[in-house]
């Protein structure tokens, strides 16, 4: 190996793939390093602290090993292609992509405002009201997050990383005001669901069956405050209405 002084010296922009050489914790490995590979290794071990912010891979189909550990999806369905506007419920995994728990955090956030980005692509972003977080009801260590969809660009990208955290620049929605929201959960089976939102309004509606899978109904408006949906079975799942 040349010595370091025999070493051509550039003082140009430094960009993503240039290397550096170092050895591995026991200084036995010469290894190269990038300024790409530490910003990876940074973003999937949650070594840096940001506060409010964690990173979750999104993945289609579970993981060989840790099924959906670290991840967040749409449940039932393939999320790649999707575009961002169209999200309405996401499947969220109790532990971040570095396998922190942070469940008690993400809890917090039903009623507050987010911002869930693609690291490597930041312009494939949606800003969301959470409108409910909920166990879900076939894996305890994922959660359902209804969210209510307030800005959006670009689409899902599978097996990427992406930042879920708190977005303080958009106003919160105050009682009585703006576009308020409800969620209905059918924990008895029935082929008729009422749900009575008090919304004040004749509310459009979403519904899922227990596995998150979107299903309809004939929707009837009751009243300002009450739909009704009926099926073709009795079924048990989640509607939202706003």
């Amino acid at each position: 190996m040349p010595r370091i002084e025999t070493y051509q010296v550039k003082t140009e922009k430094l960009s993503a793939s240039d290397k550096w050489i170092g050895t591995d914790a026991l200084g036995n490995v010469t290894k190269n390093f990038s300024p790409r590979s530490v910003a990876e290794f940074i973003n999937e071990s949650g070594i840096v602290l940001v506060a409010g912010q964690n990173n979750f891979v999104w993945r289609d189909d579970p993981d060989e090993d840790d099924g959906y550990v670290g991840s967040i999806s749409i449940e039932g369905s393939i999320g790649d292609g999707t575009n961002l506007a169209d999200l309405a419920l996401l499947r969220v995994s109790v532990k971040n992509y570095a396998y922190q728990t942070v469940i008690d955090y993400l809890k917090t956030l039903e009623d507050s405002n987010i911002i869930l980005v693609e690291a490597e692509e930041p312009n494939n972003f949606v800003l969301a009201t959470v409108v409910g977080f909920t166990e879900n009801l076939l894996d305890d260590t994922l959660y359902d997050m209804s969210i209510t969809v307030i800005e959006a660009n670009g689409v899902i990208t599978a097996d990427s990383l992406y930042a879920l955290a708190v977005y303080p620049g958009a106003s919160t929605v105050v009682p009585g005001t703006g576009d308020l929201n409800d969620t209905h959960t059918q924990t008895v089976a029935s082929a008729t669901w009422t749900h009575t939102h008090n919304l004040g309004k004749f509310a459009s509606i979403q519904t899922f069956n227990a596995a998150g899978v979107r299903i309809y109904g004939t929707e009837t408006q009751v009243s300002v405050n009450e739909i009704t949906v009926e099926f073709g079975e009795a079924l048990t799942g989640k509607s939202y209405a706003n």
